[in-house]
């Protein structure tokens, strides 16, 4: 089973997707971040697709990738580093737990087997939802009190 996580809102069929600027969290993982980046930048390839995906901050709109990328357990979009190196978005701390257990190594797949793995985006759109959520209440103004 494949988790999906770094998808976003796009076209009418993901509206269930979250938009990155609702997981976006200044700091996080600062000190982790390169070797996130380095994670992510060298997962396997798991599907390719005719078009570049672009960034979803209208006013980055950088080009991405065109693949979906994988260690064997998770599932993300090539160029999700950006968002982590840009953008200041978040992902969910077993994911990062995971890539520390690996001691930051992407393992070797076997791609034929990983094609037939079952793609779960039931974990990544809760967790993102939940996320986004508790992120926006943070960071909501104190009530002005009644006079």
């Amino acid at each position: 089973m494949l988790l999906e996580v770094g998808y976003w809102r796009s076209v009418p069929y993901l509206w269930d997707y979250p938009r990155p600027q609702s997981l976006i969290a200044p700091g996080w993982r600062a000190a982790e971040r390169p070797r996130i980046v380095r994670y992510l930048q060298s997962g396997k390839t798991h599907t390719r697709w005719r078009g570049y995906s672009r960034c979803r901050f209208p006013e980055c709109g950088a080009a991405l990738g065109s693949r979906c990328l994988t260690d064997g357990r998770w599932l993300w979009p090539e160029g999700l580093e950006h968002y982590i190196e840009h953008h200041d978005v978040m992902l969910p701390r077993w994911f990062i737990d995971e890539m520390t257990l690996r001691k930051w190594q992407v393992p070797e797949v076997d791609e034929d087997e990983i094609q037939q793995e079952p793609i779960v985006e039931a974990f990544w759109i809760n967790w993102a939802r939940k996320t986004a959520k508790s992120l926006a209440q943070r960071h909501q103004p104190p009530p002005v009190p009644a006079t």
